[in-house]
Order: C-alpha cells, then structure tokens, then sequence
C-alpha cells in the first residue's frame, strides 16, 4: 500500500509549512488517473498524524475528474481510464489534462492566542 508513504509525506509536508503551528485542516485534491485511493490515504491520516501538529486535524479530500486533449480535432472530454479514444473523432491521439496529480491545496492553522 503505497498509500501510508504519500500519507507520511503528506504530513511531513504540511508540519514543515506550518512552522509548528497546530494545524486544523488539510485540503488535497487527488486525481481519479493518479492510481491514489482516497480511502486509504484518509485511513492513513489518522495514525501518521498521532504525536504531531496535525492530530485531530480534518482532511478534506476533492477528487479532480479526468480530462484529455484529443491532438487531432483539439477537443477536451472526460477520461474515466488512461486508456481510451477520443469520443468526438475517434483518434487515439490525445494526452491527458488533468486527473493524474496530488495536490496539498490549503492548510488552515490554529492562530496563536
């Protein structure tokens, strides 16, 4: 499960930004092309943020669809799989725009009082 090591990065990431600061929420959004399953990483959260600034803080998760660029008409269309063809020409010439990243959006830090 390669999950727990994005998950253990993830927050390595975010207690670095945060400078020591609690933190109360994180915002990611993960690609449905990344091959990241959303549960585990939200399973993951939990015991990887234990002892750290990050305990008890809320993950939020948004998943980025898929899209593609069909090369041969120039037309944008929904990608479930990294295997396809374009829907409005048929081409199998196309690259993919958007649904393959891993994104650390925001944190929301506890102010100090």
């Amino acid at each position: 499960m390669h999950e727990l090591g994005i998950t253990q990065e993830l927050v390595r990431l975010a207690l670095a930004q945060a400078q020591g600061a609690p933190i109360r929420r994180l915002d990611l959004a993960v690609g449905a092309l990344s091959g990241i399953s959303t549960e585990a990483i939200a399973f993951c959260f939990g015991p990887c943020a234990m002892g750290t600034a990050l305990e008890g803080a809320e993950l939020d998760i948004t998943i980025v669809p898929g899209r593609a660029r069909c090369h041969h008409c120039g037309r944008d269309f929904p990608l479930d799989d990294v295997v396809g063809i374009c829907p409005h020409c048929n081409s199998l010439d196309w690259a993919i725009e958007a649904g393959q990243d891993l994104i650390l959006k925001t944190l929301e830090i506890i102010p100090c009082a």
